[in-house]
């Protein structure tokens, strides 16, 4: 976080930038999910780059600078459905390891 209060307040936990601005009612278990999202470019806490690509010198509107942008997008898109698709495994696993205990019972 910046000193000068103009960047959100956060600190350093296991390598993760933990974001402190939340509030109260934010569980520190969530706050490290949403650090975990920002380190990959996600979420409502992720860092904006500091110039998008398409501002960036000769970058302007060239098809270069649309598809390093669009790429960006991209990789964002991916990470999540990633992580949705790990979401659902462990959703999968669990519902399953609950339905073998039931049926232990």
């Amino acid at each position: 976080g910046g000193l000068d209060g103009s960047m959100a307040r956060s600190h350093v936990e296991d390598g993760l930038e933990i974001p402190d601005h939340l509030g109260s009612d934010v569980t520190f278990d969530q706050k490290k999910r949403l650090a975990r999202l920002a380190k990959m470019g996600i979420g409502p806490v992720a860092k904006l780059p500091l110039r998008p690509a398409a501002e960036a010198p000769g970058g302007g509107a060239s098809p270069e600078g649309r598809r390093g942008g669009l790429r960006e997008q991209e990789d964002r898109e991916a990470a999540e459905e990633e992580r949705e698709r790990g979401l659902q495994l462990r959703a999968q696993r669990r519902a399953a390891l609950l339905e073998q205990e039931r049926r232990l019972r």
